[in-house]
């Protein structure tokens, strides 16, 4: 595969998939708002989830456009033309994917262990003690 159909076909994926988050982390930042005042740990957490995935999906969609910006195609000759950035961009973006994943994975792993304490304390969310019986129809 060239990489210039490379180029065309990551740019083409990138802006559908931006699309797509944006749409979800758009919902999810209007949606922070219908939880109950009881439960206000939830609205702020939902609200920058939200907030962050929807920066994040509009910086991919820009990364998106810049890339198939700079894999277009040649009028004349009907081959396909890549300014020599094309690379560094890839690599720029793999570079920022590859942190992303990374520091997502450092919270997620840090909020399992959190959990886990929580269970092994019995404390529930808010720091009200929760029943340690399983299956408790009370």
């Amino acid at each position: 595969m060239e990489l210039s159909s490379a180029a065309l076909g990551l740019g083409i994926c990138g802006v559908v998939m931006s699309i797509i988050y944006i749409g979800f982390f758009t919902y999810l930042f209007f949606m922070a708002g219908n939880f109950a005042p009881a439960i206000q740990y939830m609205y702020a957490i939902v609200y920058v989830i939200g907030t962050v995935g929807l920066l994040l999906s509009l910086g991919w969609l820009l990364f998106s456009f810049i890339l198939l910006s700079n894999a277009k195609e040649d009028d004349t000759s009907g081959k396909k033309i890549i300014k020599i950035s094309v690379k560094r961009i890839i690599k720029i973006g793999s570079f920022i994917i590859g942190t992303i994943q990374t520091i997502l994975g450092c919270l997620s792993a840090l909020a399992s262990i959190g959990y886990i304490i929580q269970l092994a304390l019995g404390v529930g969310i808010g720091g009200v003690a929760t029943e340690t019986v399983p299956f408790s129809l009370l």
